[in-house]
């Protein structure tokens, strides 16, 4: 029998490792392994050390995922999810009460993950089964039911429904408001700490973008950030490292709460929208119209925040 590849690390560790990046809290990852939060942190420097780089910065309650722990856990999220699909397609007959749901990590995270649990509760005999990945767009030929993707609406091999269009503003931290001079336009921003999102999407905006839609074209002055992934780009703005472009359908439970404030006055409608996703090639199963239906009205009782 061939032997597994010496360079692959433990599967224990692996495991920990992605519950913990995909909550971004070594606590809640303990929670859902049923394990103590010792073992998961022993887990995760056991994998730091057999890699030779740290996969986490470490603050008093959460983490947060290095370039490298980035890395790692997209690779992990593609590889989980193939052999996932591979299971799905090896059992014997498939399950119609089950519902696979494919979106961004953004989405899933910001959006979806802290409504679901009322429909789950609704309807306990459905089982969901997600595809989560920033480029998703690049596995819509895998077995998904029902996707939610950001984009002009045209998907070829799905019907696509708006779920919600979008306007795009900046946003900080309160602290980091409080602590900069007084913002009151646009163009107070150039001077500020931008952070940027890189984005393989063309139809995400960015800061040049933005400010060419409010009628700037002189280049931004201040230092800046940069990070391929929306999550961690939010994440700096909660902790006060700038000023982020952020999609107010995206992150509106964040202005409810006030993690998120508006930097300036003004938002420029964003280029995109929010769309459901059915493919084309089979109906939907009566549970995936369970889980439609309720999307959508999830989606419209949505009430903006302006700012």
């Amino acid at each position: 029998m061939a032997q597994s590849d010496p360079q692959l690390p433990p599967a224990n560790s692996l495991v920990a490792f992605e519950a913990a990046a995909r909550h971004q809290s070594i606590t809640l990852a303990a929670a859902e392994l049923n394990v103590t939060v010792a073992a998961i942190s022993r887990q995760v420097r056991k994998l730091e050390e057999h890699l030779g780089c740290a996969l986490f910065e470490r603050f008093h309650r959460r983490v947060r995922l290095t370039p490298q722990g980035v890395t790692l856990h997209r690779a992990l999220f593609d590889g989980l999810s193939q052999i996932g699909q591979a299971c799905r397609e090896l059992a014997v007959g498939s399950d119609p009460r089950q519902v696979t749901v494919g979106s961004t990590i953004a989405f899933a995270s910001l959006w979806l993950m802290p409504r679901i649990p009322s429909f789950s509760v609704a309807n306990p005999d459905i089982a969901l089964r997600y595809i989560v990945a920033d480029r998703l767009v690049d596995r819509l030929e895998d077995d998904l039911d029902l996707v939610v993707l950001y984009g002009p609406g045209d998907w070829p091999g799905y019907a696509s429904t708006l779920l919600f269009g979008d306007d795009i503003i900046p946003v900080c931290s309160p602290s980091y408001r409080a602590e900069r001079p007084e913002m009151k336009r646009p163009a107070d921003l150039l001077a500020e700490r931008l952070i940027h999102t890189e984005s393989d999407n063309r139809s995400w905006e960015t800061w040049p973008i933005w400010f060419a839609k409010m009628g700037i074209t002189e280049p931004a002055r201040g230092r800046s950030e940069r990070f391929n992934n929306y999550m961690m780009a939010m994440q700096a703005a909660v902790e006060s490292h700038g000023v982020m472009l952020g999609w107010r359908g995206l992150i509106i439970d964040h202005l409810t709460r006030g993690t998120l404030v508006p930097a300036v006055p003004g938002s420029v409608p964003a280029a995109g929208g929010y769309y459901q996703l059915l493919p084309m090639n089979r109906p939907a199963s009566p549970a995936t119209k369970l889980l439609q239906d309720w999307i959508e009205a999830q989606a419209r009782a949505i009430k903006p925040i302006k700012g």
